[in-house]
């Protein structure tokens, strides 16, 4: 739409002169809507009447080597220059409609010099989205542009045609950047299951325009017909629709292509084509009769996104603007066409290195073997095949095992060439030849269900191997890798197992042989006990091994100790070693619980006086083989008794009545039979002297005067 912004009185006698000029048929009367035109009809000499060429000078237009339909239906044609674009959503934000303020510096037909005009036209981008219409000419700020308009109204124009100033179509073809990204081809659509009823066969023809593009040999654009829907075109749905629905009646726009797409990107994401169905169509080229593929194959180009062409100098292009009933030559591609889809979607040679990580190992390539890395000149959109063989050795004990491509693909896979140059690689992860052996040693060592299993990562995945003794295990380990060895799966039971004390982890840094030793053990457990079968724990408890090597528990159940004769060194208690007296060997042989009689006894001491009567409450201090010193004190019946004294000298001071003596010996010999201390005064002692002395005396005197009568 084009509204005058005024219009000054110099100019009313164009204005008149313009009227006149619609008035007298010069016009091509045809009506047309506000929304520009993707594909119009050209009239012939039959049915479309025109002015004589002499009438308007095409001279006159600035030598305009344009179709003269063009110059014929413009009311005006204006050079200018575009002030301003600005793009915005119509009310409901399903259309984008863009202002183009234009300044008129020449008016070559009509009368609009010194004027400004705005120009609305379906299509522009607001944001991050984007919408194309056949054929609605593209204005950029700063462009000059020789316009064609035509007068709808007072103040009301549409465009015809126009063409920019500022820039020439090249080599026959009109493109302005936007296409489709290599990743979402095919693009895929459908056909509106309605179709037209004015023919038959009409999704084979809007098939095979599609067809011809994708045909091009030097090309790699690709489409895909899904089926029909009940969906239409013009909808902003994410389908890409092709279907039959109203334009702007008969003898105007024949077929309308719209194209959303990102504009910071210029990717397009959707398109629609709608053929006016209120054309008369054909699949036969019939006369009077618009083609369906002719047209289709014309719209099909828009999807690319070829522009529309009007210079007469392509005429013969499938893009040339303009058709005519009963044409057929857009069914094929001109040079211009050619030119133009692969300068979008052309099959340029890229190079693709094919490469291993790390390199220097072997790839296929489409059957044929290389040693990576290789390079490739292939063109756009091709198809090739690479794999690479896994494993790869590298000599007897190291070899490299396929982990993936960085492209995601299979061992073996395909792949469609792109538009940049690639590299695509693919990561092995090395491995180790390493041997697992076990040697064991026990009574059951000839028993081959007593196996130890060993766990080790093969190519990223944990993987378990039993191993028997005298059968090792050959394995292929991650290079840096920790393989374990576990406990044996079989020949163990709650009370007996085969154990290494060696290291059973161990990181893979080289080839290697690993051979661990593996011994029987049984369960077993210990209980200690005095002379007198009271149950003592030890400090601890030392054994010398079968194989002489010495192991001190302080933990005296549930031991897992190995095959053979151990020997009791050293029993530790109260700071003294308390084993037998008597060497003492433990044959392992079985689970069993083990009773140990230590050298702990109970000091008995009985102190008598020189009667040998008993003396209670006498103080005996006693050191005991540890160092120490306990005192207690003797009964009624003169003894003292110290319980669990450990082997050894003790020594025993005895206090009574300030008399002292003092005993010593082996403890071991002091506790079946009281050790004897003397004391030799006590109260019954001295008593007695106190009585027999007086008797004495008074005896002997008795005796002495008896005497003495005599």
């Amino acid at each position: 739409m084009i509204r005058l912004s005024g219009i000054p009185k110099a100019h009313f006698l164009c204005l008149i002169l313009a009227t006149l000029l619609i008035i007298s048929g010069i016009i091509f009367t045809q009506s047309s809507s506000s929304v520009a035109k993707s594909l119009k009809t050209k009239s012939t000499d039959n049915d479309y009447p025109c002015p004589p060429r002499a009438e308007i000078d095409l001279a006159d237009l600035g030598e305009m080597d344009i179709d003269r339909d063009v110059v014929d239906r413009a009311s005006h044609v204006i050079i200018g220059d575009v002030e301003s674009v600005e793009s915005r959503w119509n009310d409901d934000e399903t259309l984008i409609y863009t202002y183009v303020r234009i300044s008129v510096e020449d008016c070559l037909k009509g009368s609009l010099e010194g004027e400004e005009v705005t120009i609305k036209e379906l299509g522009g981008e607001v944001g991050e989205i984007g919408l194309l219409v056949s054929n609605e000419p593209s204005f950029v700020k700063g462009e000059k542009a020789k316009v064609f308009l035509k007068r709808e109204g007072t103040d009301e124009f549409t465009i015809v045609g126009k063409t920019s100033l500022s820039s020439e179509v090249s080599s026959g073809y009109s493109y302005s950047g936007i296409h489709w990204p290599s990743r979402d081809l095919p693009v895929e659509y459908y056909i509106n299951e309605l179709g037209t009823p004015d023919t038959t066969d009409e999704f084979m023809a809007v098939r095979a325009s599609f067809q011809t593009w994708e045909d091009d040999p030097g090309s790699y654009m690709d489409y895909t017909y899904i089926g029909t829907t009940h969906r239409v075109g013009e909808v902003r749905d994410g389908y890409n629709v092709v279907s039959w629905g109203s334009i702007d009646g008969a003898g105007g726009t024949l077929a309308q292509t719209t194209i959303w797409y990102d504009p910071r990107t210029k990717l397009i994401y959707e398109f629609d084509m709608v053929f006016d169905d209120a054309e008369t169509w054909s699949t036969t080229g019939g006369s009077g009769k618009y083609d369906v593929q002719n047209i289709g194959t014309h719209e099909a180009g828009h999807t690319l996104h070829l522009g529309d062409l009007y210079d007469l100098r392509y005429d013969e292009e499938t893009m040339y603007g303009y058709a005519y009933p009963g044409e057929t030559k857009k069914r094929t591609l001109n040079t211009g066409d050619i030119a133009g889809i692969r300068h979008i979607y052309g099959n340029l040679a890229v190079i693709y290195t094919i490469t291993t990580e790390p390199e220097g190992l072997q790839i296929k390539v489409d059957g044929v073997d290389y040693t990576a890395p290789n390079s490739f000149d292939w063109d756009t959109g091709s198809t090739h095949v690479i794999e690479v063989p896994s494993p790869q050795s590298e000599g007897v004990d190291m070899r490299y095992v396929y982990k993936r491509w960085n492209d995601g693909g299979a061992r073996v896979h395909s792949i469609i060439v792109g538009e940049s140059d690639t590299t695509i690689v693919a990561r092995f992860k090395p491995q180790y030849n390493v041997e697992f052996s076990i040697t064991t040693v026990g009574p059951s060592a000839t028993n081959l269900t007593n196996y130890v299993t060993a766990t080790y990562l093969a190519n990223g995945e944990s993987e378990t191997v039993g191993i028997w003794d005298g059968s090792p295990a050959t394995v292929w380990c991650d290079v840096n890798s920790i393989a374990e060895y576990g406990n044996p799966s079989s020949g163990s039971t709650s009370s007996h197992r085969w154990y290494s004390f060696e290291n059973t982890s161990l990181e893979i840094s080289s080839p290697a042989e690993v051979t661990l030793t593996y011994y029987e053990q049984f369960l077993t457990s210990y209980i200690f006990k005095d002379a007198d079968g009271r149950t003592i724990v030890p400090t601890s408890f030392t054994t010398t091994s079968p194989y002489d090597e010495d192991s001190t528990f302080t933990d005296y159940s549930d031991l897992w100790l190995n095959f053979g004769v151990w020997t009791v060194k050293e029993i530790l208690w109260g700071g003294v070693d308390v084993k037998p007296e008597t060497d003492l060997s433990l044959d392992i042989d079985s689970s069993k619980v083990w009773t140990i009689n230590c050298a702990v006894y109970d000091l008995k001491i009985k102190v008598t006086d020189l009667f040998s009567l008993p003396i209670s409450e006498a103080t005996v201090s006693i050191t005991l083989p540890n160092g120490t010193t306990v005192m207690t004190q003797t009964n009624r019946d003169g003894r003292a008794s110290i319980s669990q004294v450990t082997k050894g000298q003790y020594t025993a001071v005895i206090k009574y009545m300030r008399q002292n003596t003092t005993i010593s010996g082996d403890v071991a010999q002091a506790t079946v039979i009281p050790v004897q201390a003397k004391i030799y005064f006590s109260i019954p002692v001295i008593a007695s002297i106190f009585v027999v002395i007086p008797t004495v005396v008074i005896v002997t005197t008795f005796l002495k005067k008896r005497k003495s009568r005599l």
